[in-house]
């Protein structure tokens, strides 16, 4: 991934936009983030199989951020990679992720990420430092305890940290 120099911070949700993923927790990370970056932007990226894109905007809109949420929907291969690339960090806070692919994609091309502890690759993202892993808890929302740990992240110190640990930890 190219540094980000000057350019505002990319946080990035790239999945399917169901209610198992979280993208609720997403959303309601970004008032925490933007408190210290207010320049960074929001990727909201993937099929929308639960029908919650529009929920998602009206979730922004009601946190006052609607304005930073960019919704892309589906994207082709190549745009996927384009978005991992651009991107400071991932977020896929799903409650239930037994093998997610697009945590290995992200972490592929050296983009740190953020899960939650119910996924399968946690332990391994935990591990190797390629992230940060936050609790999720059923019924609550855990956009608090997801923006903590993007903002962890965004220090470029960290960011770089994670980014290699990320890519070695998939090579």
């Amino acid at each position: 991934r190219p540094p980000r120099e000057g350019r505002p911070p990319t946080v990035l949700y790239l999945a399917r936009v169901q209610e198992r993923k979280r993208p609720a927790d997403f959303v309601s990370a970004i008032p925490t983030v933007l408190a210290a970056h207010p320049d960074a932007r929001f990727v909201l990226a993937g099929p929308d199989t639960g029908g919650l894109t529009g929920p998602m905007r009206e979730l922004a809109a009601r946190l006052g951020v609607g304005e930073v949420l960019e919704c892309v929907g589906a994207l082709g291969h190549e745009e996927v990679l384009r978005q991992l690339r651009a991107a400071d960090v991932y977020v896929l806070p799903s409650v239930v992720e037994p093998f997610a692919v697009s945590i290995l994609e992200a972490m592929s091309v050296g983009l740190p990420v953020v899960v939650a502890r119910t996924g399968g690759l946690s332990p391994d993202v935990e591990a190797a430092g390629a992230g940060r892993v936050t609790d999720s808890l059923p019924d609550a929302d855990n956009g608090p305890l997801v923006g903590r740990a993007v903002l962890e992240l965004l220090d470029p110190a960290a960011n770089e940290q994670a980014s290699r640990a990320a890519r070695q930890l998939v090579h």
